[in-house]
């Protein structure tokens, strides 16, 4: 089998009907009926919104507080904090914010919508991955059936990523790119038209604006660089193989028009202007200088940085082993291959290995790139056991028509009743997030220097800024891009105590493990620990001379260093959590009405 670019496909009845033709694409369900017709455009609909339910996670995540406010705050202002906001820790230290457009759209949606901005939102550019892989998979001919099955292993791989964050927007550029790319690798038919060039090339020059996009978007854009780079020095090196080396003697290009080294160096030319595309953010190289500074760390700390549990059996493990297996076996079975996509593809699934986050780039790859190859295996098998699609006679489809209007019609109902709720709140969980905490500050009005554990701490900033509190965190969410290692180590430092087994990564200038470092180098005034979190709990109670336990519920405690002079009288909820849940944002009502978000920056 002559390994080649592109998967092209005999007639449909001829005996190599295994394959597919990129140029022509078919109709499996010819509109004979209303019934097929209906089935045509609600089984998609069905498939979509099964997909979209599954992304729809409406919990709020420990950095949403926080991306809101940042966006908000530049939208007042108009500027760009150059050094790190609302911390005591990192005063003065520079602050590269890669999501900037992100948090700003963010801020902007739920200003305008409140909540619905923020879930509808979330929503829509999940169905938007989704729906251009199977948009692109019907336009080739590919079957529904494996589409809908692909879809729905592509939504259970995003599902834990897809949260209220900037990455969604990452992931959403990356779905782009991709699609793009194969568009530029697809061969045209002998007959085509310019229009068909045409389209080749204003696929290729539509990567330029969207690199630009992605990169003032989230730095996941990195990645997409990465894999343009791969993808487009790939197809050129086979293209100057086949003319130079006959290493691949049916290699076509998409410009037709062009030799092979003039098809080869346009290919070059726009993978040099991607990256310079790339350069139009608020740091310039900057930026890149940066991410290749803070990639080259480990950040073992984080969970979606942890390497994929390939034997666990969860979730993202069977969706990596779907995704891996059928690969293979397109690709082996399959009649011309397209090495630039393999290459890149094998890639993807070493960093998934290496990262579970990477599964979500993986799952989309073979959601744009693998229908094809997929259909055609299916294909070959149907006609080796002697498969039919076609029904058998008028009265068994048209039954069969009306049974698939039922089962689409209660599924689309049931999907959407389940979905309802999940587009309509965020949920502050208060088993996880310290609401009655914030209330009891809020009351009392308590300001200064809070060290608010790791996961509370864009919540804590989003809360001071709606209460007007004059007070600031010690590390958050942001981490590398706006705190120096050292302040981040002395956090986890007491966050974890000496004896932490688990993986971490520290700078060898932060000396030995010091739990106190933290109270005693950067000395915050106020200090807000989770209870789960033990080593920090019993580094406070060790401290009690110098430290007054003022608020405890059953998720929280509120220290306040004995320095601190304010009429409190403690409150200890033993263990109720008072308040178990709340709708976003969470915060306390203000016994002013005047009171009302803060949209300065803190410094």
């Amino acid at each position: 089998m002559p390994p080649s670019q592109s998967f092209k496909l005999a007639q449909p009845h001829s005996p190599e009907a295994g394959a597919l033709d990129f140029r022509r694409p078919e109709r499996p369900f010819p509109a004979t009926s209303a019934a097929m017709t209906f089935r045509r455009v609600m089984f998609p609909v069905a498939i979509l919104m099964t997909c979209g339910m599954i992304m729809a996670m409406h919990e709020a995540d420990p950095d949403l507080w926080g991306h809101v406010q940042y966006g908000r705050e530049i939208l007042q202002t108009g500027e760009l904090p150059r050094t790190t906001t609302w911390s005591f820790v990192a005063v003065g230290h520079r602050w590269i914010n890669h999501e900037n457009l992100a948090e700003m759209l963010m801020a902007w949606s739920f200003d305008r919508f409140g909540i619905w901005g923020l879930t509808l939102g979330k929503y829509l550019l999940g169905l938007s991955v989704i729906g251009l892989g199977y948009w692109s998979g019907r336009r080739t001919g590919v079957h529904p059936l494996l589409l809908g099955a692909m879809c729905l292993v592509t939504a259970l791989s995003l599902e834990f990523h897809w949260h209220f964050r900037p990455q969604v927007f990452g992931y959403a550029f990356f779905a782009i790119v991709v699609w793009l790319l194969r568009q530029c690798l697809i061969e045209p038919a002998p007959d085509a038209n310019q229009k068909a060039e045409r389209w080749s090339r204003f696929a290729t020059f539509g990567l330029i604006p969207i690199m630009m996009l992605w990169t003032n978007t989230h730095g996941s854009f990195a990645a997409g660089l990465a894999v343009v780079f791969a993808v487009l020095g790939c197809e050129s090196a086979r293209i100057l193989a086949a003319e130079w080396l006959n290493w691949f003697p049916s290699a076509a290009c998409a410009d037709s028009s062009a030799s092979p080294r003039q098809a080869a160096t346009r290919l070059a030319a726009i993978a040099v202007m991607t990256l310079l595309a790339t350069f139009l953010n608020p740091y310039g190289p900057g930026l890149h200088l940066w991410l290749a500074e803070d990639v080259y760390l480990p950040r073992p700390e984080i969970g979606d940085w942890q390497p994929l549990a390939l034997f666990s059996g969860d979730r993202e493990s069977l969706c990596f082993w779907v995704i891996a297996a059928t690969t293979a076996l397109a690709v082996w079975q399959g009649q011309r291959r397209q090495w630039a996509l393999i290459v890149v593809t094998v890639l993807l699934c070493w960093q998934a290995l290496s990262h579970v986050r990477h599964l979500a780039l993986l799952s989309i790859v073979w959601l744009m790139w693998f229908p094809v190859p997929l259909e055609q295996l299916r294909r070959r098998i149907a006609i080796e056991w002697g498969c039919s699609e076609s029904g058998s006679g008028t009265t068994a489809t048209w039954f069969r028509e009306a049974v698939a209007m039922a089962l689409l019609t209660g599924w689309i109902l049931g999907v959407g009743i389940r979905t309802w709720p999940k587009v309509s709140t965020i949920a502050v969980d208060g088993t996880r997030y310290p609401v009655d905490a914030f209330a009891f500050m809020a009351k009392h009005r308590l300001e200064g220097k809070t060290l608010a554990t790791f996961n509370w701490a864009q919540y804590a900033i989003g809360f001071f800024a709606d209460a007007g509190l004059d007070s600031t965190v010690a590390v958050d969410g942001r981490l590398r891009t706006c705190y120096p290692q050292e302040a981040i180590d002395r956090h986890f430092d007491f966050l974890f105590g000496k004896e932490y087994q688990g993986p971490r990564y520290r700078s060898p200038r932060s000396g030995p493990v010091d739990p106190l470092a933290a109270l005693v180098v950067d000395r915050p005034d106020y200090v807000l620990i989770s209870r789960k979190q033990k080593p920090s709990v019993r580094t406070m109670e060790s401290l009690s001379g110098d430290w007054q336990l003022i608020y405890q519920d059953g998720l929280s405690q509120l220290w306040r260093r004995n320095e601190i002079r304010a009429d409190v009288a403690a409150l200890d909820s033993g263990d109720a959590i008072p308040t178990p849940q709340a709708m976003f944002p969470g915060f306390p009502e203000l016994s002013s009405p005047g009171d009302g978000p803060l949209l300065t920056t803190r410094k």
